[in-house]
């Protein structure tokens, strides 16, 4: 009888209050603005019914949430089920990197701006036995199936396309959105604006953007950052098909959207070596000369004829602001391989800082095969570096093949104090 109750009250409020109109939108933004205020623990929004597609596969569980359906998880980034576990839990840790100090979660109230039907919000569930996460979407059925498959562990709002958020000023401590404002041709002001209103004075802003790798792999052309600016694509794609591409260069986002947010700083494909990261607050500085550039995992261009990569794990234990990229003591072990359609790779050069350095030990193995590509080298290479100092340096690796055609990856080495404390942490 109850549960008989429950659902004609919803289907009333959906007959009386359809989902997008004038009448709906005042009667969830006063709803929310009620309760978001608190920081104590509340129930979660009620929401609408979920879609008629949520319940057309069997229900699978990763950690104890249960996976969207299918059309669901492909909406947000092309993959489903394991994959789109796997795929989450790799945006959520370079998010995490992406922190500038030493955020603590306790208290703390965190918003998925664009959150779909919870690919990275899902992986924040033990931070949210500590802290109040929020996530929204303009997708109702994403929405639908959040609240009423993780309520208990999240709460979610369905947003508009007009940039006004239910939520009071300097409300939230974080602000994080994956894959938004790569899509927003018209209207990332406005959005910024209504971002900056509803962060805390000291809290962080993490947006993803389109640049150098995501441009050069999607449209096949080398990226000049000079030029660039704000370059936009398929301008009247649906958005079901995802919309316009919007890519970035990066001294567009520090003059533009750091004019409304302050960049603190730029961490070039750090969302899986994809998209980059603008980090934001309200109490950086807006100046240009100080802010940091990080680069964490290493940048090769995509070439069809010539191809390499190097073998390190950037997913430093630490925020990124602190240590990133290749890490070293002394001495670095630089691993990887490359592969020449033209044939056998006949010279390997090294550069540090932009100077050659000849490595102590040099180790190929030509001829190797991996899967269905072959490996014209793979390389160990043991690089002294003592006499460096701590903290950033720039590494790169140019390969020759027999033709005379060059490839090279450019990577971050960073130098760390030697401790045994550090070698522990290091070591697992």
């Amino acid at each position: 009888m109850g549960r008989w109750l429950v659902e004609q009250l919803r289907t009333c409020k959906q007959t009386l209050l359809p989902q997008g109109t004038l009448q709906r939108r005042v009667y969830d933004w006063c709803r929310i603005r009620l309760r978001a205020s608190p920081r104590k623990a509340e129930p979660l929004p009620e929401q609408n019914n979920a879609s008629q597609n949520s319940g057309a596969q069997p229900v699978r569980f990763d950690n104890g949430l249960p996976l969207p359906p299918d059309d669901l998880c492909m909406r947000v980034g092309g993959t489903k089920g394991d994959e789109f576990v796997s795929q989450g839990r790799f945006l959520q840790a370079c998010l995490i990197r992406s922190l500038s100090g030493d955020f603590s979660w306790s208290g703390k109230r965190v918003f998925d701006f664009g959150c779909g039907a919870g690919r990275v919000l899902r992986h924040f569930a033990p931070q949210a036995a500590e802290a109040e996460f929020w996530g929204s979407d303009i997708h109702e059925p994403s929405i639908s199936w959040l609240a009423q498959n993780m309520g208990r562990t999240f709460r979610v709002i369905l947003n508009d396309t007009h940039p006004k958020l239910p939520f009071p000023s300097n409300h939230f401590d974080l602000i994080y959105c994956v894959s938004v404002f790569t899509h927003l041709e018209r209207g990332w002001d406005r959005w910024l604006e209504e971002i900056k209103r509803i962060l805390a004075p000291q809290g962080q802003f993490l947006c993803t953007f389109h640049s150098r790798v995501a441009y050069e792999w999607i449209m096949h052309k080398r990226f000049d950052e000079r030029s660039i600016g704000m370059d936009v694509h398929f301008k009247n794609r649906a958005w079901d098909l995802g919309g316009p591409q919007v890519f970035h260069s990066d001294w567009w986002v520090l003059e533009n959207w750091g004019n409304i947010l302050p960049v603190k700083a730029v961490i070039r494909e750090g969302l899986v070596n994809w998209q980059s990261i603008a980090v934001m607050e309200k109490a950086a500085s807006s100046r240009e000369d100080q802010v940091r550039f990080l680069q964490p995992f290493p940048y090769s261009p995509p070439d069809s004829k010539f191809c390499g990569k190097l073998d390190y794990d950037p997913l430093v234990p630490r925020s990124w602001f602190h240590e990133h990229g290749l890490l070293y003591e002394k001495e670095a072990e630089v691993r990887g391989w490359f592969s020449s359609a033209a044939g056998s790779v006949e010279d390997l050069r090294f550069f540090v800082d932009g100077s050659v350095i000849e490595p102590r030990v040099l180790e190929k193995s030509f001829g190797l095969f991996e899967q269905t590509a072959r490996i014209n080298l793979s390389f160990k290479a043991i690089l002294d570096l003592s006499a460096s100092s701590k903290g950033v340096h720039r590494g790169k690796i140019t390969a020759t093949d027999k033709t005379g055609n060059k490839h090279s990856i450019e990577f971050t080495i960073f130098r760390i104090e030697a401790s045994p404390e550090r070698s522990r942490m290091f070591s697992g």
